[in-house]
């Protein structure tokens, strides 16, 4: 009986999905608010030797920007990916979404 207590309650334990501590995707960027000639710089962690896709969206969700690059042995990457540009009509003032993608973890997130 208590075998079968314990096979049941390992049972459990088993159908429930454990989180790796390493897979969480984290991006930063240097700064909110940007000007011509400041550079957008994009961080942060994801797991070691990761490949990401890092795209930068107009405010008319155009792709404005786009890089792939790894992370380093640590998880860790920075990146600049724009030298910001003086507005025209290529890109406009208006809010800007960076989108970095994990092709490993399946997972992105925007900032």
């Amino acid at each position: 009986m208590k075998s079968f207590v314990l096979l049941s309650i390992l049972f459990v334990f088993l159908l429930i999905p454990i989180q790796d501590s390493f897979s969480e995707l984290e991006i930063s960027t240097n700064t909110k608010v940007y000007s011509p000639e400041h550079t957008l710089q994009v961080y942060g962690t994801g797991l070691p030797g990761e490949n990401l896709i890092l795209r930068l969206f107009a405010p008319d969700e155009s792709i404005t920007k786009f890089d792939q690059i790894q992370t380093n042995p640590d998880g860790t990457f920075n990146h600049q990916l724009l030298l910001w540009p003086d507005p025209s009509t290529g890109t406009p003032y208006g809010t800007y979404v960076v989108e970095v993608l994990s092709t490993e973890q399946k997972d992105y997130l925007k900032n």
